[in-house]
């Protein structure tokens, strides 16, 4: 299934695929998270923070990562 998205090269639309659509989410839920490391410690890092971080929603983070530790995990692998 391919979903139409914004290019930022051509600044046009362009076919992605949902696998990465899913890997592009993830990804910016890890750097939302290394961002907010740098100021904050991982116990003080909210949901809400990386939600706000990344520019994804609360639905699309508990959709890939059930816990912030899963994040965490998922970020060092």
């Amino acid at each position: 299934m391919n979903i139409m998205k914004p290019c930022a090269i051509e600044r046009g639309f362009c076919a992605m695929s949902r696998t990465m659509i899913i890997e592009e989410s993830k990804d910016a839920f890890i750097e939302a998270l290394f961002q907010l490391l740098a100021n904050e410690s991982f116990e003080h890092i909210t949901v809400k923070q990386l939600t706000l971080e990344s520019g994804y929603s609360k639905r699309t983070y508990y959709r890939y990562f059930k816990t912030k530790n899963k994040n965490f995990r998922y970020s060092i692998l």
